[in-house]
């Protein structure tokens, strides 16, 4: 990832740690969804039973890998936030920004041309 883009999004949420082995590996076509989630996210990422460990792409999908306490019910939605980003990813391009391919997941037509 661009130090420029991890730079920009440790500037809009100081809160959260962006250290480049803590691991941000996706393409700049998420970097809307990564924002709307942290945005999402609010105070719960600062929450001192999670820890956000990466945010990366696999399989056409936006990962965001994370260990919280289960058992805090301040972090119940954790989850289905996660689910819900994932879900989202793969119908985005991860390239472009645009509407993905149902054939390809995270890459619409164009992308999956051109990097292909």
């Amino acid at each position: 990832m661009h130090p420029d883009i991890i730079q920009a999004l440790a500037r809009k949420h100081p809160l959260l740690n962006f250290e480049i082995p803590r691991g941000l590996y996706c393409g700049l076509g998420w970097m809307g969804l990564v924002d709307e989630l942290m945005g999402d996210l609010g105070d719960i990422y600062t929450h001192p039973s999670i820890c956000i460990r990466s945010i990366r792409g696999d399989s056409g999908a936006l990962v965001v890998l994370a260990t919280w306490n289960t058992s805090d019910p301040y972090l119940r939605a954790v989850p289905d936030m996660l689910a819900a980003i994932a879900r989202r990813s793969s119908l985005t391009c991860q390239i472009c920004g645009g509407q993905a391919s149902t054939a390809t997941p995270g890459l619409c037509s164009c992308c999956r041309l051109v990097s292909g």
